[in-house]
């Protein structure tokens, strides 16, 4: 028995049209009529997974590794604490950088943020306008966050040099993960906890079933994924995947569009 994981977008979901393509859907089905286990592994919180929670598969790796959903149970749930709330607030607004809170339950912009979300998300079709791209992934606004767990924070910038200032501000409690893009193109950067990508994710899942990062299989395409990619057997990249990424990987299968999910399965004989 073999666990595969997948990240969702860019490689479950199509970012071009906002769907899943059939040939992934029935992949997966009979990947696990093979008696394989299949979850998505993802950096959204909860509180952007209301219609992936609908899928009938195996488990459920949220937040970058910060909360994990097995069958009926939650395995491990890891959020920030006020205090590490209030110093990422901080550091973003120091930086002048719009950011978002990542909750259970909601997502909580900033106005900047905001801004800057469309900006970063322009190429995908979530939506065109604000209000349809805040019900698709859970938005609110900042000033509506009261007692919502937060899992993790993103923020947004052009510039390499800041993100990278803010990641030594923000110290060694946390992990940053971001794409560098084109020249003054918006980059989103996902900061989770310490201790908490989708590698630690995946490794205590296996462990849960007694099994090992041999029997894992991990298939993405951005940063969030690089220890995935690198620490499964084997590490999947999509051929839409960022060039980091393919670096490391074991295997590049064809793009998300292209059928990358069952041409991937076929060639490791999951289905």
């Amino acid at each position: 028995m073999k666990h595969i994981f997948l990240d969702i977008d860019g490689t479950f979901l199509n970012p071009k049209n906002n769907e899943v393509p059939q040939s992934t859907l029935d992949a997966i089905n009979q990947a696990i009529e093979n008696g394989h286990c299949v979850y998505l592994c993802t950096g959204r919180p909860t509180s952007s997974m209301k219609r992936f929670f609908q899928y009938s598969l195996s488990g459920f790796v949220c937040a970058g590794g910060s909360y994990i959903k097995i069958g009926d149970s939650v395995l491990f749930e890891k959020t920030l604490s006020k205090d590490e709330i209030k110093h990422v607030q901080n550091v973003c607004d120091q930086n002048h950088c719009g950011y978002v809170l990542e909750g259970k339950e909601y997502n909580y912009n900033s106005k900047l943020g905001a801004i800057q979300f469309m900006e970063a998300m322009k190429s995908n079709s979530f939506g065109t306008t604000w209000d349809e791209v805040a019900n698709e992934l859970g938005m609110k606004w900042l000033d509506e966050f009261e007692d919502d767990e937060i899992f993790k924070v993103s923020f947004y910038s052009t510039e390499v040099d800041v993100i990278e200032r803010m990641r030594k501000e923000l110290g060694s409690k946390f992990n940053l993960a971001y794409t560098v893009k084109g020249p003054n193109e918006m980059i989103e950067v996902e900061i989770f906890s310490a201790g908490c990508n989708k590698a630690d994710a995946i490794k205590r899942v296996v462990e849960h079933h007694n099994q090992s990062l041999d029997d894992a299989i991990g298939i993405g395409d951005s940063m969030n994924d690089y220890e995935m990619i690198q620490e499964c057997n084997p590490g999947i990249a999509m051929g839409n995947a960022c060039q980091e990424v393919k670096d490391i990987a074991d295997y590049i299968t064809k793009d998300v569009d292209q059928d990358g999910i069952e041409h991937a399965f076929k060639e490791f004989n999951l289905i």
